[in-house]
């Protein structure tokens, strides 16, 4: 199931900024994989429908985890503190 980062020059920065830029993918975008079942996990830049050979640079796969998100706090909770 391909996943796009909706930013194609993300990964395109200059030797000067040396940026990171992080993807969160929420759960529920993965439409209903069980998490269980993945086996293999393939990390690309590009169209893999019009592969682009030859390319140059680094890339910095980092972090890749599955994590629970953080309990959205309830206002009307925190106003009777």
């Amino acid at each position: 199931m391909p996943l796009y980062y909706d930013n194609p020059a993300a990964p395109f920065v200059s030797e000067a900024e040396r940026t990171w830029t992080e993807w969160k993918i929420p759960l529920a975008d993965l439409g209903g994989v069980s998490l269980d079942a993945i086996k293999k996990m393939i990390l690309g830049i590009g169209n893999p429908d019009v592969p682009t050979p030859d390319g140059s640079g680094v890339v910095f796969y980092d972090d890749i985890r599955v994590v629970k998100p953080a309990p959205v706090e309830d206002p009307s909770e925190a106003a009777a503190e």
